[in-house]
């Protein structure tokens, strides 16, 4: 009986192809404008490191000077700071981070191209499961002999080396010879979270959250004697006389990760940092008592603001199209079961039950959502590619898998479904005596 019910949805909408058009086309814009932003939201708002990220802490400070503002925690450490807390962690995990830009050269000292790098710590790769396609990070001993090692990226051994196994190659960065010890299996991490800075009141930049990782990493007290006038952040409250004097200066351009595996270790490490904090105030280094702060990994991401405003917006348009197109389909619907009131109500005159007739109204709402899901699934697969050519950093992030498209089904049939709700009831309540006598 069920089957049945659909073959004369199938005829229906045959039968009224310029109405059912309608429906159909206003389903499937309105599910796959819906998909497509949400798609894109869903990619950049994902949790980076599921399963560890929990576990990851962003530490904030405030060694600047007083002042009448009331200014919050800076988002990055001087040096001396970053470098103290960083010792603090015990035997946990940490991972000092700053970046910059640098040319690399051939033998003869002949520019090839510039790269970033990436000042960090031995511990940053393990932190962050990074993985390798040829040899391993450099250790902490070498780290603190200063051994001119680097990591450097999929993508720039592809460029350097021809994507070959370069461990124990040489390259010259700013005219100092650096031992390729690591090659990373390719790696784009979305947002870049290990470091962002400033987002908060401006909204972050597209283009450095969401763009390629670095070229170069290099061991932190190695940049410190080699790359410091390279550095592409830092803000200062005192007097810089050279970006070589970063060390020593009163500026901020150092981020620091911790691992907390539990609460308690947690708990330890901010007990540990806030000591450090009143040391520093009772002897006069730091003059404000802000507190300071431990803040997760995806809290951390969500407090920089990395989805882009217009995104977002994009996003809320996107439900106002969906909810208008719903009506639509719902005034769509209500005509074609309208229209057919008579037939409807003879039905009733020889025993049809209004579940009968509600069902029977189902089944075509039913058909309808499932050829807008089709549609829908097209459209969503177009604007789709059409945002993965869009020039921005993030566009070659989207993707439609599997799983969004079975979503974007459900959807279809869903709103297909509410849809119906108000047009079948008053079409099954209706009584039959007033449409047999016209």
């Amino acid at each position: 009986m069920e089957m049945h019910y659909f073959i004369l949805a199938m005829r229906r909408i045959r039968n009224d192809w310029w109405i059912s058009a309608l429906t159909i086309l206003a389903l499937a814009v309105g599910v796959s404008a819906t998909m497509t932003s949400q798609l894109v939201i869903r990619m950049l708002d994902a949790d980076p490191l599921p399963g560890r990220s929990q576990s990851l802490f962003y530490v904030r400070a405030d060694p600047q000077p007083a002042s009448e503002d009331e200014k919050p925690l800076p988002d990055m450490l001087d040096y001396r700071t970053a470098t103290d807390l960083w010792s603090l962690r015990g035997q946990d995990r940490g991972a000092l981070v700053a970046d910059g830009s640098m040319s690399l050269q051939d033998e003869r000292g002949k520019a090839l191209i510039d790269a970033t790098f990436l000042a960090t710590t031995s511990d940053f790769f393990t932190l962050f499961r990074t993985r390798f396609r040829f040899g391993s990070a450099w250790s902490s001993a070498d780290e603190q002999r200063l051994v001119p090692s680097v990591v450097i990226s999929d993508r720039l051994n592809e460029v350097l080396f021809h994507g070959g196994n370069s461990v124990g190659r040489m390259l010259r960065v700013d005219g100092r010879s650096l031992q390729v010890v690591g090659v990373l299996a390719p790696w784009r991490p979305s947002p870049r979270f290990y470091l962002m800075a400033g987002g908060h009141d401006g909204g972050a930049n597209a283009s450095d959250v969401f763009g390629p990782a670095h070229d170069l990493y290099i061991p932190m007290p190695l940049a410190k004697e080699i790359a410091l006038p390279h550095m592409s952040w830092f803000t200062c409250w005192g007097q810089l006389r050279s970006p070589s004097q970063l060390a020593t200066a009163p500026c901020l351009w150092v981020g620091l990760w911790v691992q907390a595996s539990t609460d308690a270790d947690r708990r330890a490490y901010s007990e540990r940092v806030s000591a450090y904090v009143k040391s520093q105030l009772a002897s006069g280094r730091f003059t404000r008592g802000t507190r300071p702060e431990l803040i997760g990994l995806t809290d951390w991401i969500a407090y920089n603001n990395v989805i882009p405003r217009d995104v977002r917006l994009q996003s809320w348009l996107s439900y106002g199209l969906f909810i208008v197109c719903l009506i639509n389909i719902g005034g769509l619907l209500f005509v074609r079961f309208s229209g057919r009131r008579s037939e409807i109500a003879l039905r009733r005159a020889l025993g049809a039950t209004q579940a009968s007739i509600a069902w029977q109204c189902t089944a075509e709402s039913l058909v309808v959502g499932l050829i807008g899901a089709a549609l829908g699934m097209l459209l969503t697969t177009g604007a789709t590619s059409y945002v993965r050519s869009l020039p921005t950093a993030y566009a070659n992030l989207i993707h439609l898998g599997a799983v969004a498209l079975a979503v974007t089904v459900a959807v279809a049939l869903v709103a297909a479904l509410i849809a119906s709700i108000i047009p079948t009831v008053l079409v099954a309540r209706q009584a039959p005596g007033q449409f047999l006598k016209e």
